[in-house]
C-alpha cells in the first residue's frame, strides 16, 4: 500500500513541478500556489508512512483544491488513506467524489466504484458490531440505532441489520420506529418473498397496537378504505389526543394521497420536529418533503412551458435541480433548454456549462450539452452599436420672415383624476408586499434556527438545545407567519396590478371615448369603463 501510494504522490509530484514554469510566465500567485502543493503532498506522503492516515488524507485533499481539482490522483490518494486507517466515513465520502469525476480516467472512476462498494460493506460490518455490542448489553435504544446507521452505511440496502433494529426498538418500547423499520424493509428491492411477508405481517401487528382511542380506530378505517382526506382529520385529531407518533406519520401519508400538498408538507416538518433523535423517523420525513416540493415544483414547470412562460419554467426547473442537491441532471437539462425559449441565451449557456461539468452526467449527457452550449452560443445575438448622425437642416422648412410661428397641438386630455387612486393602489400594494416578505423571511429564518437548535444533542443523543414544548410551539408560529405572508403577498400583488390597469385605463380614456369608473361597492373596488 505504502509503495502504491508513493508512486501516485511522485507522480502528483512531478506533475505539479512540470505545471509550475508555465504558471509563473502567466500568474506568480498561481506558481507560489502550486509550490505550496508541491509541498503539502510532500508531508501527506510522509504522514502517511507515519500511519497518520487522517492528517495524510486531509493533506491530500488540500493539494487536490489548492491546484483546482486538476489531480484526481490526489482524491485516490486520500480515499485510500482514510480506507487504510478505517475511516470508514470520510472514505465513503471522497470514493463517491472520484467514482462520477469527469476529469478522472475511465479506469480511476472504476476503481472508485469498485472501492466504494468495498468500503461501504466495512463500515456497515463496523457499525453492525456496535450495535451487537450494545444488544449484549441490553441497551435496545443504542443497539437499534447503530443497526439503523449500519443500513444507512451500506447504502440502504442491508436487510438484516432492519430486521434487528426493528425488534430492539419494539423492545426499547418505541413503536413508531419498530413500525417504520418494518415499513421501510418491506421496500428494499430484491427482498426473499418469506422475509418480505414476515415484514409485512410485523407492519400490520404493530399497526394495531395503535388502535385504542375513538379516533384511531375510525381513522385507521377510512384509511383501509381508501377515504384519505377524513382520515387523515381523524388521525390527527387521534396524534392531538394520545401523541401517539405513528398516528402523525399516517396523517402526512394520507394527505399526499389526498393531493393535499401544502398540508403533507406541514405535517411532516411536524412529524420530524416531534423527535428529531429518531433516525429512521427524520430520513422518511425528508424523503417525502423533498419528494414534495420537486412534484410541486415539476408540475409548476410544465404548467409554466405549456403557457408559454418559459423564463418562468426554467425557473422552476432550476429549483427542482437545487433541491435534488445538483443531483438531477434531467431538471438541469429542462431548465437550459427552457432559458433558451425563452430567449436568455446568457443564462441557457451557463447552465449548459454547469451539465457539461456535472459529476452526476452520464459522458453522452455531458457531451451533448457541449452540443447545445455552442449552439446556443452561435445564436446569442452580437451587440448592436448605435451611432448618432446629426441631421443637416432642411432649408425648404425654414420659416420665413413674417410667417406665422406653428403652435404645438394642444395636449389630450390627461386622466389626473384617476392618478390618485393609481398610486394609492399602487403604493398600498407595494407596502402590503414588503411587509408580507418580512413574514416570509422571519418564519423560514426562524425555521432554520429551530432546526438548527433540534440538532443540539448531548452525548447520550437527548436534544438539550431547545426544550419539546418550544419546538412545537415555534413550529405552529412559523407555519402561521408563513401563511399570513403567502397571503398578504397575493394580495400586495393583486392591489399592484390593479394600480396599473387603472393608470393604464386612465390613459387611454384621454385620447378616447372611455370613460374610467371606479366605485367603491360591498364587495371592494370595481373598476369598469364607460363608451
Amino acid at each position: 500500500m505504502i509503495g502504491h501510494l508513493r508512486v501516485w504522490a511522485v507522480a502528483a509530484v512531478l506533475a505539479l513541478a512540470a505545471a509550475g514554469p508555465a504558471l509563473a510566465d502567466e500568474d506568480p500567485a498561481a506558481a507560489v500556489l502550486e509550490k505550496e502543493a508541491n509541498s503539502t503532498v510532500d508531508q501527506a506522503f510522509k504522514d502517511f508512512e507515519a500511519k497518520k492516515y487522517r492528517e495524510a488524507a486531509q493533506g491530500f485533499l488540500r493539494a487536490y483544491e489548492m491546484t483546482g481539482g486538476k489531480f484526481p490522483k490526489q482524491l485516490r490518494n486520500a480515499a485510500k488513506a482514510y480506507t487504510t486507517g478505517a475511516l470508514f466515513e470520510e472514505a465513503v465520502q471522497v470514493w463517491e467524489r472520484l467514482a462520477p469525476l469527469p476529469r478522472a480516467d475511465e479506469a480511476m472512476r472504476r476503481e472508485a466504484k469498485e472501492q466504494l462498494a468495498t468500503v461501504r460493506a466495512q463500515w456497515s460490518d463496523q457499525l453492525k458490531g456496535q450495535g451487537d455490542a450494545a444488544h449484549k448489553g441490553k441497551q435496545s435504544r443504542a443497539a437499534a440505532d447503530a443497526y439503523v446507521r449500519a443500513y444507512r452505511a451500506s447504502g440502504r440496502t442491508r436487510a438484516d441489520v432492519l430486521q434487528l433494529a426493528a425488534r430492539d426498538y419494539e423492545a426499547a418500547l418505541r413503536p413508531d420506529d419498530a413500525h417504520l423499520a418494518w415499513i421501510v424493509l418491506e421496500r428494499l428491492a430484491g427482498l426473499p418473498a418469506a422475509v418480505a411477508q414476515d415484514a409485512r405481517e410485523q407492519g400490520a401487528r404493530l399497526l394495531e397496537t395503535t388502535r385504542g382511542h375513538p379516533s384511531a380506530n375510525a381513522g385507521l378505517d377510512k384509511l383501509g378504505a381508501g377515504h384519505f382526506a377524513d382520515a387523515a382529520a381523524l388521525l390527527l385529531a387521534a396524534f392531538d389526543a394520545t401523541r401517539e407518533r405513528t398516528h402523525l406519520r399516517l396523517a402526512a401519508h394520507c394527505l399526499e394521497s389526498a393531493e393535499q400538498h401544502d398540508q403533507a408538507l406541514a405535517t411532516w416538518s411536524r412529524y420530524e420536529l416531534h423527535d428529531p433523535t429518531s433516525l429512521l423517523g427524520t430520513d422518511e420525513a425528508r424523503a417525502r418533503q423533498k419528494a414534495l416540493r420537486r412534484a410541486k415544483l415539476k408540475t409548476d414547470a410544465k404548467a409554466a412551458a405549456a403557457a408559454g412562460n418559459h423564463a418562468v419554467a426554467g425557473e422552476a426547473w432550476l429549483a427542482m435541480y437545487d433541491v435534488s442537491q445538483e443531483r438531477d441532471v434531467v431538471a438541469l437539462r429542462e431548465a437550459a433548454q427552457a432559458f433558451e425559449q425563452a430567449g436568455a441565451t446568457e443564462r441557457a449557456v451557463a447552465l449548459w456549462q454547469r451539465l457539461a461539468d456535472s459529476p452526476h452526467a452520464s459522458d453522452a449527457e455531458r457531451a451533448a450539452a457541449v452540443e447545445r452550449k455552442a449552439e446556443a452560443g452561435k445564436a446569442r445575438p452580437k451587440p448592436v452599436v448605435v451611432v448618432a448622425v446629426e441631421k443637416p437642416a432642411d432649408p425648404g422648412l425654414a420659416v420665413g420672415k413674417g410667417s406665422p410661428v406653428p403652435q404645438p397641438a394642444a395636449p389630450p386630455p390627461s386622466g389626473d383624476r384617476l392618478c390618485t387612486a393609481c398610486w394609492a393602489l399602487v403604493g398600498g400594494g407595494a407596502a402590503v408586499l414588503l411587509g408580507s416578505g418580512t413574514l416570509v423571511y422571519l418564519a423560514r429564518g426562524d425555521q432554520s434556527l429551530l432546526l438548527q437548535a433540534v440538532q443540539a444533542k448531548d452525548s447520550d443523543g437527548r436534544i438539550v438545545g431547545i426544550t419539546h414544548q418550544e419546538a412545537v410551539s415555534r413550529q405552529e408560529r412559523n407555519f402561521t407567519l408563513n401563511s399570513l405572508g403567502v397571503a398578504g403577498t397575493v394580495g400586495g400583488l393583486a392591489a399592484v396590478a390593479g394600480g396599473v390597469l387603472l393608470k393604464f385605463v386612465s390613459g387611454t380614456a384621454a385620447t378616447s371615448k372611455v370613460e374610467p369608473l371606479l366605485h367603491l361597492g360591498p364587495t371592494g373596488l370595481v373598476l369598469g369603463a364607460r363608451y
